[in-house]
């Protein structure tokens, strides 16, 4: 009957309108499916773990190192080289220094060795009592003070900020003897949960480099994960 093809029709013709949107939902599948497998892929093709720590000077607490310093038994240099090997052997997979001062500090150690083959150690300059950390490197959180290196703390505004003094804390350590070496990422005005920013970009996770790591001040640890 009429009335009969008529309904026929109308269900042919609204299934053909339901046409696009099959086809719509199956190429949207497709894509983001496609999407989420290239991104898996794409990170777990640069996903590697950094290599343990195999020198154990770097595994020692700075009172021991000074300590090792002064009695010869390594020389300042040789602990500010050893450093500042695992800091270029690590920091291409995970990011986390981002000014260096490697000359700087190896005058600096070397002047620090020149004093105690002098003799000088004793002298109330040089003494244990008024420079605990003699010839030990350290590195320092971005966000910190030292004079002439960038103190920007992630954010793009301050990018072309460089210190024109010492922080409180950074120069106390200077005064006690010690060396600064390397700045640290933070998270942008060490704010966030994760140590990434606009100025210099992501820290990742030494054990999974596909993954962050925390924040403000992971960069300045990651450099000393011992496995």
């Amino acid at each position: 009957s009429l009335a009969m093809v008529l309904s026929r029709s109308q269900s042919f013709v609204w299934h053909v309108m339901l046409v696009p949107r099959y086809v719509w939902s199956v190429c949207s599948w497709i894509f983001f499916s496609t999407m989420a497998w290239m991104w898996w892929v794409s990170n777990r093709r640069r996903s590697r773990q950094v290599p343990p720590i195999t020198d154990s000077t770097l595994l020692k607490s700075a009172s021991e190192l000074a300590k090792m310093i002064r009695s010869g038994q390594i020389s300042s240099v040789e602990v500010v080289n050893r450093f500042i090997s695992r800091i270029e052997e690590v920091n291409p997979h995970i990011q986390a220094v981002v000014y260096r001062r490697y000359n700087e500090a190896r005058a600096s150690a070397q002047q620090v060795d020149r004093v105690l083959a002098e003799g000088l150690g004793e002298s109330e300059e040089y003494s244990a009592e008024r420079r605990p950390l003699l010839g030990v490197p350290f590195t320092v959180k971005e966000s910190f003070q030292l004079t002439g290196m960038p103190n920007s703390a992630g954010l793009v505004a301050r990018k072309s900020i460089c210190s024109s003094e010492s922080s409180p804390c950074v120069s106390h350590l200077i005064d006690a003897g010690a060396i600064p070496l390397a700045g640290t990422n933070v998270s942008e005005l060490c704010m966030w949960f994760e140590t990434s920013n606009r100025v210099y970009g992501r820290t990742c996770n030494p054990y999974d480099t596909s993954r962050i790591v925390g924040g403000s001040s992971e960069g300045r640890r990651l450099l000393w994960q011992q496995e």
